[in-house]
């Protein structure tokens, strides 16, 4: 399976190889994942697999804490 990782800068390809090992597991499938670059991602990364989108940003998680403390 073909898929992207967005982050606000490069990841070495060992670190990309690693996080396409572990959504390989994940997906049932071998997973190879395209380097693109996005500054608004700002820290962490966003892993896209077809119709599938696992965000790990820093941002996703701070909007999850504010979620969580506003009670929403």
């Amino acid at each position: 399976m073909d898929g992207k990782i967005v982050s606000a800068y490069p990841l070495d390809e060992e670190t990309v190889q690693k996080i396409a090992e572990k959504f390989t597991v994940r997906m049932s499938a071998p997973v190879k994942l395209k380097q693109e670059l996005d500054p608004s991602v700002v820290a962490g990364f966003i892993v896209t697999i077809g119709y599938h989108r696992f965000d790990y940003s820093a941002k996703a998680r701070l909007k999850e804490m504010m979620r969580h403390m506003l009670g929403n």
